[in-house]
């Protein structure tokens, strides 16, 4: 099985060495747009915080495990897209950030989780029609805001939400509901793994044909 790493944050070496211990054993290959690896490990901390970036030894000893390939200079969305990772692996994993501000209409997914783990209501700025927007209005996991609404209107509604401790309450707890239903960690770690041996199991089979 064959997997892409997008990003060589840590969360993207911790994530590559889980594949790598996978029985069997997943081949990896982390695309990384810089040329150099690590992420804020390598260019956000401080030359006088030697233990936060000792950390990088471990990434150090990730890379050299038999399967593991680092694609420096490589950016997705310039150098190749997203079907084209879909075409040549058997799963691709995202583990990068917003490499540009963007408030209206975008929520990060992981910004999305970390919230309702937190048992936090979501205030999302963007159609309704959206993804997230139809996620937030169906479950009733905060309050959504139409682009359409001009600025006084959009700042009413938000005021009137956050005020309201009633129902600021109720959104919290189906936020902390949703998570533990849907994405907690048991059910996050059971989709990998049958994703895992789904993919596992289709690769014996094209074998045996």
């Amino acid at each position: 099985m064959r997997v892409a790493v997008v990003g060589s944050g840590p969360a993207g070496f911790y994530a590559g060495a889980a594949l790598l211990s996978a029985d069997p054993p997943a081949e990896v290959d982390m695309i990384e747009r810089l040329p150099t690896p690590w992420g804020l490990v390598r260019l956000g901390v401080a030359p006088d915080h030697p233990k936060i970036k000792s950390v990088s030894r471990a990434f150090e000893r990730i890379a050299e495990r038999p399967g593991f390939r680092f694609l420096g200079n490589v950016q997705v969305g310039r150098d190749l897209h997203h079907v084209d990772l879909v075409r040549l692996y058997d799963a691709v994993v995202y583990s990068v950030v917003a490499q540009s501000d963007r408030t209206v209409g975008d929520l990060l997914p992981s910004k999305l989780y970390s919230s309702l783990a937190a048992g936090r209501p979501i205030l999302f700025l963007g159609p309704s029609r959206s993804e997230i927007g139809e996620l937030v209005n169906r479950e009733s996991l905060g309050v959504v805001v139409e682009l359409e609404e001009d600025v006084p209107e959009a700042l009413q509604l938000i005021r009137e939400y956050m005020t309201n401790k009633k129902l600021y309450a109720y959104t919290c707890e189906r936020a902390r509901r949703y998570y533990e239903t849907h994405l907690g960690l048991d059910r996050s770690a059971a989709r990998v793994a049958e994703i895992l041996k789904k993919g596992c199991n289709e690769e014996d089979s094209s074998r045996h044909r």
